[in-house]
């Protein structure tokens, strides 16, 4: 996401907050996970920005969604023309990447698991020596 991207989502939901109207839990949550979806770092969808998939990851209802101001926003945002989505091949190649990472850090985790037992199993024949 681009710098401007990123500045018209803060100001769309900045201009929501205020006016001495506070945030609920609902608000807080859409905004993290728009702003995460935007980035391209969804945690629980397969990326695509869809209300579904950031309702999915805010963890709340499309009801609610769309009883919050926040709606409005996150519309405003998505009609843009500039504004800059991750594309599809980017998240799948980042999904691959941390794939791949997750296989090695697996593998790692069961070689030392792997040594730890040879060591403990050493330690305890010697001391039944």
């Amino acid at each position: 996401m681009n710098d401007e991207t990123r500045l018209r989502i803060r100001h769309a939901f900045d201009r929501h907050s205020t006016g001495g109207r506070v945030l609920t839990d609902i608000d807080r949550s859409l905004m993290e996970a728009f702003e995460r979806l935007m980035h391209g770092l969804p945690e629980l969808t397969d990326g695509e920005i869809t209300i579904v998939n950031l309702c999915t990851e805010a963890g709340v209802s499309r009801a609610s969604f769309y009883r919050s101001p926040l709606a409005q926003a996150v519309k405003e945002i998505l009609d843009a023309p500039q504004t800059r989505r991750p594309e599809p091949e980017e998240l799948r190649a980042e999904v691959s990447r941390l794939k791949k990472a997750e296989r090695e850090l697996r593998s790692e985790h069961a070689a030392e698991i792997r040594e730890l037992k040879d060591t403990l199993a050493t330690y305890a024949t010697r001391s039944r020596s």
